[in-house]
């Protein structure tokens, strides 16, 4: 089993209310083919952006959409799909969300501030398995 699956199975899809305004479940296959795309394109063609942020204010999976594409950076993805993980990752951390302030709409405040310490717990495994690695394999 691939860790991107584990860690889609530790969430509640259905109990997220998407950027969409719908369910979120359909985000859990969605990143699943983000993580098999074999160019930029095709990754980006699913448009996870538009369900896990709103002009650039994350939405209620954020933390958990992060917490996968931090699960897929481990594994093996191509080039285009690897970019478009660390762009959309990027727009998560960098959000637009005020860290203090009242935030729009029922989604839960901590959101905003979640995804940055979501993505800061990964990265200490994250160097650990890249000195794991061996030393020819190191730039993947």
């Amino acid at each position: 089993m691939r860790l991107i699956d584990v860690e889609i199975g530790r969430y509640d899809w259905a109990s997220f209310e998407c950027g969409c305004t719908k369910s979120a479940v359909h985000l859990a296959g969605d990143l699943r083919r983000l993580a098999k795309a074999q160019s930029e394109e095709e990754a980006r063609a699913l448009h996870i952006e538009n369900h896990a942020l709103i002009q650039s204010i994350p939405q209620q999976p954020a933390e958990a959409v992060a917490s996968v594409l931090m699960a897929a950076l481990a594994g093996e993805l191509s080039p285009g799909a690897r970019f478009v993980c660390l762009d959309l990752l990027g727009a998560l951390v960098f959000n637009d969300g005020e860290l203090g302030g009242e935030v729009p709409g029922d989604r839960p405040a901590g959101v905003v501030a979640a995804v940055p310490g979501c993505v800061d717990g990964c990265l200490p495994w994250h160097r650990r398995q890249r000195l794991l690695r061996p030393e020819g394999d190191r730039d993947g």
